[in-house]
């Protein structure tokens, strides 16, 4: 078996690289769009993430289904 740095083996580490989806999101600050991984693992839940433009705080509310990204709301 093979195992990354990390000591998952490769077949675990695929599976969550799989469910880790880049989706792009506008910041509410500074309404520049970036990008950030979505765990789709996860279902529906919320977050608070920094925009890697501004560095200013919001509230993402991320809605997963069937390892699909359906929505993305952030807000202040």
């Amino acid at each position: 078996m093979f195992t990354t740095g990390c000591g998952m083996s490769t077949r675990c580490y695929r599976f969550v690289m799989d469910c880790l989806i880049p989706s792009e999101v506008q910041c509410p600050h500074c309404w520049e769009p970036f990008t950030v991984e979505i765990d789709t693992t996860q279902g529906s839940y919320e977050t608070v993430e920094d925009c890697s433009v501004c560095c200013r705080p919001m509230t993402l509310r991320v809605a997963c289904d069937s390892g699909e990204v359906t929505s993305i709301d952030a807000s202040p």
